[in-house]
């Protein structure tokens, strides 16, 4: 589990192919993390706010 939060952590979406094994994993808690990383990692940024 600590393996797929630094993945997330790094910010590159290179790391999906890494972290897609999680997804599989027999504990949830490790099938969770990585189901976050991933939305973390393909989520596109808001723009910013105008002023």
């Amino acid at each position: 589990m600590a393996a797929v939060e630094a993945l997330a952590r790094r910010n590159d979406a290179k790391a999906l192919d890494a972290i897609k094994p999680a997804l599989m994993d027999a504990k949830s808690a490790v099938r969770f993390s990585a189901a976050a990383a991933v939305l973390k990692l393909t989520a596109k940024p808001k723009p910013a706010a105008k002023k």
